[in-house]
């Protein structure tokens, strides 16, 4: 593998040592890195915090609901293990997370012709096309989150299967050139650990530039809590992070649930 599709060692020490993480352990091949690191957290064999799993190739990524992500070598396929003690806030965290991988990505890539964009809760888009998932998980209360982010750098998706070429976009795929792996996952793990501290103290610093990122606005969309789907015109999210629907289906404010479809409002009288 060349080192546009790979890390080795060496890029990773280079990563510890100018990010606030404490450690890293770097595998060639898994089925998951949030299951791994749930595993290790159950297991107690971590001391030391923020802790990054990260692997060259991951076999069974998960995204929400079970989804599965697919991945290739040239893919980012990380976990990330934060203390974080702040009760009741990780759907923030999932936006602040969403948020860094953005500002990052794009100070990597200045040739990018647009700007990414943020799909409620935890997606980054290119136009309509995903570019990263984030899953965050934790095995109980006051256990370490998992972070876990899969993004999409120099796995062109032309490698993937053929129904995503239509969905699922890489950095590769839209500036053309491939960039180094290092240079990303460095961006990212900084922009967390600069939006960290705000999100503790003045979650509005997250809220307000996730909401000029979110792709949903103005959209009418489809939303489904467990067996229950409602419909509704999106005004973005509130001060918590919860995701805003007007309309007569059901209107109010979300923590959770998955947007199932979305397409511009119909005309009035249509």
């Amino acid at each position: 593998m060349t080192t546009a599709s790979r890390l080795d060692e060496a890029s990773c020490q280079q990563v510890c040592q100018q990010t606030f993480l404490a450690g890293y352990q770097l595998v060639e091949q898994t089925g998951s890195t949030n299951d791994d690191s749930l595993a290790m957290i159950r297991a107690g064999q971590l001391d030391q915090l923020p802790w990054l799993l990260i692997a060259n190739r991951q076999l069974a990524g998960r995204g929400r609901q079970s989804a599965r992500w697919w991945s290739a070598p040239g893919a980012l396929t990380f976990s990330l293990l934060l203390d974080w003690d702040s009760a009741g806030s990780t759907a923030l965290l999932a936006l602040a997370c969403g948020l860094a991988t953005c500002r990052a990505v794009e100070a990597a890539c200045p040739s990018l012709p647009d700007r990414l964009s943020l799909k409620w809760p935890n997606d980054v888009y290119f136009g309509t096309r995903k570019l990263a998932g984030i899953l965050i998980e934790t095995p109980a209360a006051g256990s370490p989150v998992v972070v876990g982010i899969g993004l999409n750098v120099n796995n062109s998706i032309e490698q993937g299967p053929p129904e995503l070429a239509d969905q699922a976009t890489a950095l590769v795929d839209i500036i053309g050139t491939t960039i180094p792996l290092a240079d990303v996952l460095t961006g990212v793990l900084r922009e967390i650990e600069l939006l960290l501290g705000p999100l503790r103290t003045n979650p509005a610093a997250i809220t307000d530039p996730w909401q000029s990122r979110c792709m949903l606005n103005g959209m009418r969309i489809g939303l489904r809590q467990g067996n229950l789907q409602v419909q509704g015109i999106c005004q973005g999210i509130d001060s918590q992070g919860r995701l805003l629907l007007a309309g007569p289906d059901q209107p109010g404010c979300y923590a959770a649930g998955s947007v199932e479809w979305y397409e511009p409002p119909q005309p009035e009288g249509s």
